[in-house]
């Protein structure tokens, strides 16, 4: 196989790569390379990069040279644009032209055609767009971050040029791209939900790796002392534990908040130091206008806090020290922080939790997976500056939780590998190379449908959903389905992390999403649209929640848990939930309210509902009514073990589904999980 990949914004080299030289040189390109590195490992025998030739005195001579090694079987391309000289990205539309003119010529050049492109960043995918055009080379394109996201958190009507430029490339990769890659649920969900494009049944959630939770520690009590030293000359008072941020100086990694949390919580300054590492300069005044703008004010919030002595701000650091310094924080019980007003991935959280330091993050991105999965800190809403402290102090002053945080990274952080990530990658690639032949089409007919929620219904128990897997793959006769409250990507992260079979139905979202799977990986997945145009029709979502808004004021779950058919809160009692139901009665707005768990109101429009979803897959599948089983344990199963011919309810349901007790259509089983499916199988079949 041969990828080429595109990326050309920053000062890309083979090694020894210069992050923060340039406000544009940042994570994309160690993103890049430790990409590359697995690739070659898991066997892909060819990869060029395609990146813009500049020259600059003070940025080196390497990034003038037209040809660079990265390894045996990938090195890095430059192309030449319209001019010599360094552009940012805000720029670099100038060159588009020009540069895809050089790019196709090299093409042409080749000895071979590429099997794929990888676009990294919205020039490169307009670029790949236009290869794709000319030669018919499919592209996978990774955004890392996304205009749109920037121009809502600016909170004004007024787009600069550079970033309506910006958001019109990405969309216009977004239409093209066969798979888009993300880096968390949120990305993939609620960032690119934000472009007309976007199609999320084309969206691959596929976390990168991290090269330092992979690497084994050569001595994990050795910490350079240089960089010890360089940290303590700021500090009054060394033997405090750190507040650690490591963040390129732009607005969007919110460094000035962290100052500002810092700068206002007494309590915090006596207990702990802050150590900023923003990226590396010389002198501030030469620095790109916002990473200057950033510089300033950290200096300036210093003064006006009087954090003299409390707070350090080296002025570089090399990219081998990187481990260091987290290991610095973790020898003294400090915390990591991560500020950022959003954050699409958060690769040094995974970096802090390969080294045992705990973390404060922010809520708005990844970081929602990564301390979900790592388990090893507190999740922050940046923007309020009292939590992000309290989180920080909280870490510090208690031991056990710390310990607790520390062990829980280092021992979770290993589902981040880059061996997953490339398998996931080339899986990806092989769909788009190999596209499978739709299996599941509106004219196959089955003998029954089983549909199964995910969570404490067919995952829970190892065992049982082994044989429920050896049971399903001989099943030929059965369409297997699940229906989940959880997000498609979401449920696709739950299913394949606990290995469970590949579903041919995936209805998300409490029934409100239907998607297809073409293949085993669920790597090709397809929306159904007409299940979304029939339930769209009397969906009032914002009339909805401005009502519950105005007369019950619930909190409402992350947007990452919100859908474009699903308003989901936290409600404290069913008695509220059967308020809410009532208020939307009288406010004559139609809508299906769900409640389940004791805590969770979803809000779907009136024809939506798991029930709806299985009488809608009978009925495309030809099932009779009779021939559908369906399986769950909470409340929002309600609807289909009601509707189903065979109500499953699994040993360990919640109080929720005592109401079925005493039904015809109704099975109570004696076992937990997926035991419990099989159990009310196997007794349908001999009854």
């Amino acid at each position: 196989m041969f990828i080429l990949h595109i990326a050309l914004q920053g000062c890309l080299r083979a090694r020894d790569v210069a992050y923060g030289i340039t406000s544009d040189t940042g994570g994309h390109i160690k993103y890049l390379l430790e990409l590359i590195a697995a690739a070659e490992q898991a066997g892909v025998a060819r990869q060029e990069v395609i990146v813009r030739r500049f020259r600059d005195p003070k940025l080196g001579d390497v990034y003038a040279k037209r040809k660079e090694r990265i390894s045996q079987s990938a090195n890095i391309v430059r192309i030449d644009g319209a001019t010599a000289a360094y552009l940012p990205k805000e720029q670099l539309w100038q060159e588009y032209d020009a540069l895809s003119e050089s790019l196709a010529a090299h093409i042409r050049g080749l000895d071979r055609m590429p099997d794929l492109i990888h676009a990294h960043y919205a020039d490169a995918g307009r670029l790949a767009a236009d290869m794709k055009a000319e030669f018919g080379i499919p592209f996978i394109f990774t955004a890392h971050s996304l205009g749109r996201l920037k121009m809502l958190a600016n909170g004004t009507d007024e787009v600069p040029d550079a970033l309506r430029r910006r958001i019109a490339m990405e969309d216009h990769a977004i239409t093209h791209a066969d798979r888009i890659v993300a880096s968390s649920r949120d990305e993939a969900e609620v960032q690119y939900a934000t472009y007309p494009s976007a199609n999320t049944a084309r969206i691959s959630v596929n976390p990168p790796g991290c090269a330092l939770a992979e690497a084994a520690p050569t001595d994990h009590d050795w910490i350079d002392p240089e960089l010890v030293r360089e940290i303590n000359r700021f500090l009054k008072s060394p033997e405090l534990p750190p507040v650690l941020a490591l963040a390129r100086p732009v607005r969007k990694k919110n460094l000035i908040g962290l100052v500002k949390a810092f700068g206002e919580d007494r309590a915090l300054q006596q207990r702990a130091n802050l150590v900023i590492f923003a990226g590396s300069r010389d002198d501030i005044r030469f620095e790109e206008e916002e990473s200057r703008d950033v510089l300033l004010e950290l200096l300036y919030l210093v003064d006006r806090y009087d954090l003299w002595g409390k707070v350090a701000l080296p002025k570089r650091h090399a990219p081998e020290q990187v481990r260091d310094i987290y290991r610095y924080a973790a020898a003294m019980r400090g915390v990591f922080a991560n500020s950022a007003l959003n954050e699409p991935f958060g690769l040094t959280l995974l970096e802090a939790a390969a080294e045992g330091v705990p973390v404060v993050a922010t809520n708005s991105g990844g970081p929602n997976d990564i301390v979900g999965i790592c388990e090893h800190g507190r999740l922050v809403n940046p923007l309020n500056l009292a939590d992000l402290s309290s989180a920080a102090l909280e870490l510090i002053e208690d031991p056990d939780l710390w310990d607790r945080c520390a062990e829980n990274g280092r021992r979770n952080v290993g589902f981040y590998s880059w061996e997953r990530h490339v398998q996931t990658y080339l899986e990806d690639i092989d769909a788009i190379l190999n596209p499978p032949k739709p299996a599941y089409l509106s004219g196959q007919r089955y003998g029954h449908l089983l549909v199964s929620d995910i969570d404490s219904t067919l995952v829970g128990d190892p065992a049982a959903l082994t044989r429920f897997g050896n049971w399903q793959a001989r099943a030929d006769d059965y369409c297997f389905a699940i229906a989940t409250g959880r997000s498609l990507h979401s449920a696709l992260d739950v299913l394949r992390r606990a290995r469970a079979p590949a579903p041919a139905v995936l209805v998300t979202a409490v029934g409100s999403e239907i998607y297809y799977a073409d293949d085993a990986n669920m790597r090709t997945l397809r929306a159904d649209d007409d299940w979304s145009a029939w339930i769209a029709e009397g969906w009032e979502p914002r009339a909805i929640a401005e009502m519950i808004a105005t007369h019950f004021k619930f909190e409402r779950q992350p947007v990452v848990d919100q859908g474009r058919f699903k308003l989901s809160y936290f409600v404290p009692s069913r008695e509220a939930a059967t308020s809410v139901r009532q208020a939307l009665y009288v406010a004559r707005l139609p809508a299906t309210a769900v409640y389940s768990h004791g805590e969770f109101l979803d809000i779907l429009p009136p024809r939506a509902s798991k029930g709806e979803a299985l009488r809608y897959l009978a009925d495309r599948f030809g099932v009779p009514a009779d021939r559908t089983l369906a399986a769950g344990d909470s409340g929002n199963d309600l609807a289909m073990l009601e509707v189903a011919g065979r109500g499953i309810v699994v040993a360990n349901h919640t109080d929720e589904l005592a109401c079925l007790r005493g039904r015809q259509n109704a099975y109570f089983a004696a076992r937990p999980y997926a035991g419990g499916i099989l159990e009310g199988i196997n007794a349908r079949a001999t009854a």
